[in-house]
């Protein structure tokens, strides 16, 4: 063989190793990804279930303060609740809204971003909710009673104002712990999959080539 086919046989070998490398590349680009996309399903799955039960409450609670206008502390039951209600969908939506704007089809930095958007709405709806739930069991558990017929307000008001006091100094209490341990509540906020799928972009971005 002379010089010029050996030179033209390396060319080609070089051609198709470097081919065979940025297809191994590229395989392993997409199981990073779709190990990604499954963990963001699994938050979306989380948010749609949170979705479809403020929804059921909204849709549930309704009717039943509305029918009872003029009775004012079991409109105020429903009310609050149906608050809460509307805290939950909303929250869903804005979070399930964060996840549908991720664009895997960009570089890893972006992608990072509109991750970490979807990391603090996650945190802000998972702080509210809390603190929201924590009062909201006020008016479901004496507006559950009232529709069995027990109806405490009309016989010890007390009672339903001590345990409103109550629920509202233990919201104010998770709130203030929320900001005073805020590392551990925003850890536990996130999750499992949220967390999971932040560690899978940190190592796509830091060592994309890197076989699994």
């Amino acid at each position: 063989m002379e010089l010029t086919e050996l030179q033209n046989a390396w060319r080609q070998l070089d051609t198709r190793l470097a081919g065979l490398e940025a297809q191994a590349r590229e395989q392993r680009l997409h199981r990073r990804l779709d190990a990604l996309r499954s963990r963001i399903r699994l938050l979306g799955l989380g948010q749609g279930l949170q979705l479809l039960a403020g929804a059921a409450l909204v849709v549930t609670i309704a009717p039943w303060w509305i029918e009872r206008w003029g009775q004012w502390h079991l409109v105020a039951y429903g009310i609050g609740l149906h608050a809460y209600g509307l805290l939950l969908l909303i929250t869903a939506v804005v979070q399930l809204l964060a996840i549908a704007i991720l664009d895997y089809r960009q570089p890893v930095a972006k992608v990072q971003k509109r991750l970490l958007l979807v990391r603090r709405v996650r945190i802000w709806g998972e702080r509210w909710g809390l603190v929201a739930g924590f009062t909201a069991w006020v008016p479901a558990v004496f507006a559950g009673l009232a529709w069995g017929g027990w109806d405490i307000w009309l016989s010890r008001p007390s009672v339903v104002l001590i345990n409103l006091g109550a629920g509202l100094a233990m919201s104010a209490g998770v709130a203030w712990l929320s900001y005073r341990c805020r590392d551990w509540f925003e850890r536990e906020a996130v999750g499992g999959s949220l967390r999971a799928a932040q560690q899978e972009l940190a190592a796509l971005e830091q060592a994309p080539d890197r076989a699994d």
